[in-house]
């Protein structure tokens, strides 16, 4: 057992190694501050991630200590005269630091192991992801140098140099105390060191491109970086996995997960057999590397790899065509036949033989015009951005006009010749168009020979003709009633250029999608404003048009009544209007000079027409009073107004006749009576 003064050595030793992180941290951060580019802001957290390790180790060596001063006193208690039987039974409740030491082997080290794993993953991935967005644009290089791009190389050159030594010297400084089994502990923080240490070179080894003019080292750390972080947090979560389920002997040093074989390897370069030997006892609990069934496979290791390769060599010969596919075999790189169909077919073995499938019996596609790609998600409207990237706008041609300057409609033209004499409005427009070309591949070994890249030559032929398209027809036309024609007009263009170029595809569709005017300066949301007016109108003529309807089906009791007596009513003023200057020209003062025949028969026109107008009002009234509608109602109660006051006024004055007559034969009496009437009538209210 050690004693007190071995486990303080390793806690001093822990102390050092976490005086060093921390500086090493310091530095790097702050000159990640000063730069901020992505490989010095992946190093800077990764430097970060070693101070939970230095410090997990410095609390268990520390602990270690006062274990072992406990078990000092424990034994010292033991031996005094008398106080035997009474530590025998309070022994239990002194091991207060054994049992503190217990749960940092348990808690403490597989929390900061699996801390620190769920660390360096997801700030890993995030760092990694974030640099990869900018791979391809010239973002990804000039972000490389970060804020201080002149200054940036010597500086970080010079400073990463002696980070790394430093690093070096001490995780070297730690793994050499590992051979003693009290301080094996001591190869986690050793090995996180020489991560540390490896991190430095390689952000070193971009500076020093990056010094010479070759920025592009320099963006590949920033890569680079987050990757190492990805996977030695891979490695850490593996390693947790793996020893959940391995056995332990009693006594025995556990090995934390934060404890990487692959930094351990860095820190004590030693054979990789002998590495592996190691990792597989280790995780076995057991001397497995000397078994017989071990030392057999090692003998045999050389045979079964041959025996292998053999075997894939083999393999390669074999070609398995699917049901949807065709293939090229080729030799020594060139066409060695014609395309083979599915099924089993033979090759010679790689790298003398490849083999090349397509997708024949399955649709593809190229996407060209203003853009490629559309957000996930986002609706396509023509006000709101809906393209990744950048939108590039086509032009199209003039529009029509009519006489009166307003739009006409349809194409400009399918022939620029034709244009001559055109009323054509102010000048050309810009439209914003996605335009979608499905093929399928028609004959494979045209395909394969025509170009080095059918694909791109396909979708260059597709771009030229929706250019060459785009100019001829209006924007008025192409998001509006030519949208759907257009499609089989491109698709016959794009066809006769894939035959002329002989690419062996046949055009199976082409799709406009997302057709919108641009939407800068709001050229967009004017076009819906004009849209909305026409939306607005069209809905005001409906409105009028219902309005009519219930009017008239209100008034006649259906829509052709009322349109019959419409008519009718048309007519019978064109009558009035005929006939009123027919009896002006019967009138005494225009017959003067004519003949008795002439004046004759101008009269008898006039009262002709006359009597057709009366007879025309006789009908019209008669059409009115039919329909089951408002102004029969009205009619009806006008007539039956008519008939009532008549009939009422008629029997009022035969009523006043014969009181009159009554008068005159009886006056005494007929006074009396009426006198009578009016005091009955007053003495019954």
């Amino acid at each position: 057992m050690a004693d007190q003064q071995t486990y303080r050595r390793a806690a001093s030793a822990c102390v050092l190694g976490l005086a060093v992180q921390i500086v090493m941290a310091v530095i790097v951060a702050l000159l990640g501050l000063w730069a901020q580019g992505p490989a010095l802001g992946a190093a800077t957290w990764y430097f970060l991630g070693g101070l939970p390790v230095w410090f997990i180790l410095w609390l268990v060596y520390n602990q270690h200590q006062v274990e072992r001063l406990e078990a000092l006193e424990a034994e010292q208690l033991a031996k005094a005269p008398g106080q035997g039987a009474i530590f025998e039974e309070t022994s239990d409740d002194l091991k207060l630091a054994q049992r503190r030491l217990a749960n940092l082997y348990k808690w403490g080290l597989n929390i900061i192991s699996l801390g620190l794993a769920a660390y360096l993953l997801a700030l890993g991935l995030v760092l990694f992801f974030k640099t990869y967005a900018t791979l391809g644009s010239p973002r990804f290089v000039e972000q490389a140098l970060g804020a201080r791009g002149d200054a940036l190389p010597g500086v970080v050159l010079g400073i990463m140099a002696g980070l790394a030594f430093v690093c070096f010297i001490v995780a070297r400084y730690a793994a050499g105390m590992t051979v003693q089994k009290e301080w094996q502990l001591l190869r986690g923080g050793a090995g996180y060191l020489m991560g540390n240490a490896l991190v430095a070179i390689l952000v070193m080894v971009g500076a020093g491109f990056s010094y010479f003019g070759n920025d592009a080292v320099m963006a590949w750390m920033g890569l680079v970086v987050p990757g190492i972080m990805v996977v030695v947090g891979l490695e850490m979560v593996l390693s947790f996995l793996l020893g959940v389920y391995r056995p332990r002997k009693p006594g025995e040093v556990p090995r934390p997960a934060f404890d990487s074989r692959l930094l351990g390897w860095l820190t004590k370069p030693e054979s990789l057999a002998k590495i592996v030997n190691e990792t597989i006892n280790y995780q076995f609990g057991f001397e497995v590397s000397r078994s017989w069934f071990y030392q057999l496979l090692a003998s045999a290791l050389t045979p079964l790899i041959v025996f292998g390769l053999v075997v894939l060599l083999i393999m390669s010969s074999v070609v398995i065509v699917q049901p949807d596919e065709q293939a090229i075999i080729m030799r020594f790189g060139a066409i060695s036949g014609q395309p083979v169909g599915p099924g089993l077919h033979f090759k010679w073995p790689w790298p003398m033989g490849q083999v090349q499938r397509y997708q024949t019996a399955r649709l593809q596609r190229v996407v060209v015009g203003s853009y490629s790609k559309v957000k996930p998600g986002v609706a396509i409207l023509w006000t709101n951005q809906h393209v990744e990237g950048k939108e590039e706008l086509l032009l199209t041609a003039p529009t029509l006009l009519n006489s009166q300057g307003s739009v006409e409609g349809g194409a400009a033209t399918t022939q620029p010749d034709s244009q001559a004499g055109a009323n054509l409005g102010p000048a050309s427009s810009l439209v914003a168009c996605q335009v979608t070309v499905v093929y399928r591949i028609a004959d494979l070994m045209h395909y394969v020979t025509s170009t080095a890249d059918p694909v791109a030559m396909l979708k260059a032929l597709s771009d030229r003709a929706v250019n060459d398209y785009f100019v001829h027809v209006d924007i008025d036309t192409l998001i509006g009633p030519g949208r759907a024609t257009a499609g089989a007009d491109l698709q016959r263009l794009i066809q006769a250029s894939a035959d002329q170029m002989g690419l062996g595809v046949h055009i199976v569709d082409v799709i406009l999608t997302g057709a919108h005017p641009p939407q800068a300066s709001g050229v967009a949301t004017a076009f819906h404003d004009q849209i909305g007016a026409v939306q607005e109108a069209q809905a005001t003529i409906q409105k009028a048009e219902g309005d009519r309807i219930k009017l008239l089906a209100e008034v006649a009791g259906s829509v052709d009544d009322a349109e019959k007596i419409i008519a009718a009513r048309t007519a019978l003023d064109q009558l009035k209007a005929e006939a009123a200057r027919a009896q002006a020209a019967a009138a005494p003062a225009a017959l003067h000079g004519l003949t008795v025949a002439e004046a004759e028969a101008r009269r008898a026109r006039a009262q002709a027409l006359a009597q057709q107008v009366s007879d025309g009002e006789v009908k019209l009234e008669d059409m009115v009073a039919q329909a089951p509608g408002k102004a029969a109602q009205l009619i009806a109660q006008a007539r039956a107004y008519r008939w009532q006051t008549g009939i009422g006024e008629q029997g009022a004055t035969e009523r006043f006749a014969s009181e009159l007559r009554a008068s005159e034969l009886a006056p005494s009496y007929f006074r009396t009576r009426l006198y009578m009437d009016v005091l009955a009538k007053a003495l019954i209210k």
